[in-house]
């Protein structure tokens, strides 16, 4: 599994958080702006699927999700997130990728001409940590790239332009085209921007985790 991953900022807090675990789960969590909190809602969706994953091996997002919207709505330092959590696997048939969804940070895939948004029945509000979030969950077959993507990309960057930015063959320079596509022609962003890229190869599972919200890639 070929992993790419940023998270930029030109605020004085980037309130994403972008999570890769053992090659194969990844985490994009987006922090309500605006309001109290929303950097630390966004740690805590990395900090609860670390801990549920680490202990547990648990497979039901949408269960991980559910008991995360509730410990961030009684953490008093906590406010709201959007969160999209994926999962690679392999079976018999090939690769595929599960996972859940609150808000509007998005799973997407690029597979030649191809495009699935996993996440377009995802449910906007209310977001993790309000309590009651609705989960949407996903799973389809995976072949080519996968992205996970706060809105600071989806809202900004057309599927059709992404699609041909992810098609070339060095995602780390994709990764870097992908943020200067959504910046004003002043160079500012018009707000965080995390993603991560992920493209089908065998998975390696080493055993660590991995956390991150400044610019890093592997």
């Amino acid at each position: 599994m070929e992993i790419v991953w940023r998270s930029v900022s030109d605020k004085h807090e980037n309130q994403d958080r972008v999570a890769v675990f053992e090659n194969r789960i990844f985490v994009v969590a987006d922090g309500v702006g605006g309001r109290f909190g929303g950097a630390q809602a966004a740690q805590c969706v990395v900090d609860g699927i670390e801990k549920r994953f680490s202990r547990t091996k648990m497979r039901s997002w949408s269960a991980v999700l559910s008991e995360i919207d509730e410990e961030i709505a009684r953490n008093p330092e906590a406010g709201e997130t959007t969160a999209v959590v994926a999962e690679v696997f392999e079976r018999r048939v090939g690769f595929h990728v599960r996972g859940a969804a609150v808000g509007d940070s998005v799973a997407w895939i690029f597979d030649g001409e191809k495009f699935f948004d996993l996440t377009q029945n995802a449910v906007r509000k209310p977001f993790l940590g309000y309590g009651g979030a609705k989960i949407t969950v996903f799973e389809r077959k995976f072949s080519g790239v996968l992205l996970l993507a706060s809105d600071g990309i989806s809202k900004y960057a057309a599927p059709e332009t992404v699609a041909e930015i992810v098609a070339q063959s060095d995602l780390n320079r994709a990764a870097e085209q992908l943020i200067a596509a959504v910046r004003y022609p002043s160079g500012a962003l018009p707000d965080d921007v995390s993603l991560v890229l992920a493209r089908n190869k065998r998975i390696r599972s080493p055993r660590k985790f991995m956390s991150f919200f400044a610019s890093q890639s592997e």
